[in-house]
């Protein structure tokens, strides 16, 4: 009796430990943003200016919240926004 009741003892122990092992690799190493990032060809525009996609993309398995994109340029930059492609 007192052995059987080592043993259940022993697989509790053993489960419980197993189970803290999962839960802290889920959150430390799989549960995480992965964001990464495409720049795509160019679109000329007149005036020496010129439209740059990028793709931005969470590959990872959690959300990306509070996320700040800082796109650093050469020369001088001028905000434009277009509703639409066909506008050129």
């Amino acid at each position: 009796m007192k052995n059987s009741i080592q043993k259940i003892g022993i697989i509790v122990v053993i489960i419980g430990s197993l189970v803290t092992i999962a839960g802290t690799y889920y959150e430390i190493v799989y549960d995480k943003p992965i964001l990464t990032y495409e720049i795509l060809n160019t679109y000329p525009l007149p005036d020496q200016s010129q439209i740059v996609p990028i793709i931005i993309r969470n590959e990872g398995h959690a959300k990306a919240s509070n996320v700040r994109i800082i796109i650093e340029t050469e020369g001088e930059r001028v905000n434009v926004m277009y509703k639409s492609l066909e506008q050129f």
